[in-house]
C-alpha cells in the first residue's frame, strides 16, 4: 500500500511542478484557471513572477524526492525521522490549503463565480485535501 501512495503523491508532485515549469518558460495552457481571480472584474487576484512560478516547480520536485526519500526508495542522507516530520509538514500545508483562506481559495472561500473558484471547487481544493490525507498516512505507515 505504501509504495502505491508514494507513486501517487511523486506523480502528483512531478506533474504539478512540470505545469510550474511550463508556465515559468511562458507556456499559458491552463494558467487562466490556475490564478485567483476577482470576482466582479474578472482579473487574477495577483500576478505570480516567473521566478516565483520556477521556484514553485522546484519545491514540487523537491517534495517528490523526499516523498522517495522517506519511503527509501532511493537512498537519502536525510534521516527517517526528519522525513518523517517534512511529510507532516506537508500534509498539514496541504489540508490547509483545501481548508483555505476563506476568500478566494479552498472549500470555505466567498468568491466562487469565477473559472478559478469552478475548478477549484472540482479539482484543485479536493486534490490538496488528498494529497495532506496521503502524506499523513504516507508519514504513519513505515
Amino acid at each position: 500500500m505504501q509504495d502505491w501512495i508514494t507513486s501517487i503523491l511523486v506523480a502528483i508532485f512531478v506533474f504539478l511542478g512540470s505545469m510550474h515549469f511550463y508556465w515559468s518558460f511562458g507556456g499559458n495552457w491552463g494558467s487562466d484557471s490556475a490564478i485567483p481571480q476577482l470576482e466582479l472584474e474578472g482579473r487574477p487576484a495577483f500576478l505570480p513572477g516567473v521566478f516565483s512560478t520556477f521556484i514553485i516547480g522546484l519545491a514540487f520536485w523537491f517534495t517528490a524526492a523526499w516523498v522517495l526519500g522517506f519511503s527509501q526508495i532511493y537512498p537519502s542522507p536525510i534521516g527517517h525521522r526528519a522525513h518523517r516530520i517534512g511529510l507532516i509538514l506537508v500534509g498539514a500545508v496541504f489540508v490547509l490549503r483545501s481548508i483555505g483562506e476563506f476568500r478566494y481559495v479552498g472549500f470555505f472561500k466567498k468568491v466562487k463565480g469565477t473559472k478559478f473558484a469552478y475548478w477549484d471547487s472540482r479539482i484543485y481544493s479536493p486534490l490538496c485535501l488528498l494529497i495532506g490525507f496521503l502524506a499523513f498516512y504516507l508519514s504513519f505507515s513505515y
